[in-house]
């Protein structure tokens, strides 16, 4: 059923909450090829168009699979601002006004990153876009527990941030 342009317009301009985002899930194909020239990452897509048609997801896993796959062309910080202030700017277009954002260090640091590196990409983001959202951190369940946590003593000196969390195995 398609909507009128009237009420589509009045549903873009109500406030939107974006709850539990993993920034990397949000990586556009556009960014994506570029931040894999930038990095001399070889990705196995023929271009835009072939990429683009690997975003219909069929399943969780599909989504997965290329979700891990991208993560590859996340090298530098510039890499992780960018992702953040791209993430922001679609979110502000779209009306969003708080979002809670997470993100996997852990995944980052198991590709040879330094845990700074991941953590100041996006905060740089974040200055960039002046958003006033709040950061959260995603423990990963590959890597060890201690790998995600932001200790208190970091958490006060890092605007943006207002809390951290843990994913918990279902096991």
């Amino acid at each position: 059923m398609a909507i009128g342009a009237r009420m589509s317009q009045a549903l873009h301009a109500l406030p939107k909450t974006e709850l539990h985002l993993h920034i990397e899930g949000t990586l556009e194909p556009e960014l994506a090829l570029r931040l894999a020239d930038r990095n001399g990452v070889t990705l196995p897509f023929d271009g835009i168009d072939d990429l683009r048609s690997h975003y219909r997801f069929d399943n969780l896993q599909s989504f997965l699979d290329l979700y891990y796959q991208l993560m590859s062309v996340l090298r530098i910080r510039e890499d992780f601002s960018d992702l953040m202030f791209d993430y922001l700017a679609h979110a502000h277009a779209d009306g969003v006004h708080r979002a809670e954002i997470f993100f996997d260090p852990q995944v980052h640091m198991n590709n040879g990153l330094d845990y700074d590196l991941v953590l100041d990409g996006p905060l740089d983001g974040i200055a960039r876009g002046r958003a006033g959202s709040g950061q959260g951190r995603d423990a990963h369940r590959a890597g060890p527990v201690e790998d995600g946590i932001l200790r208190p003593a970091e958490i006060g000196g890092i605007a943006g941030i207002v809390g951290t969390g843990r994913t918990i195995d279902a096991d």
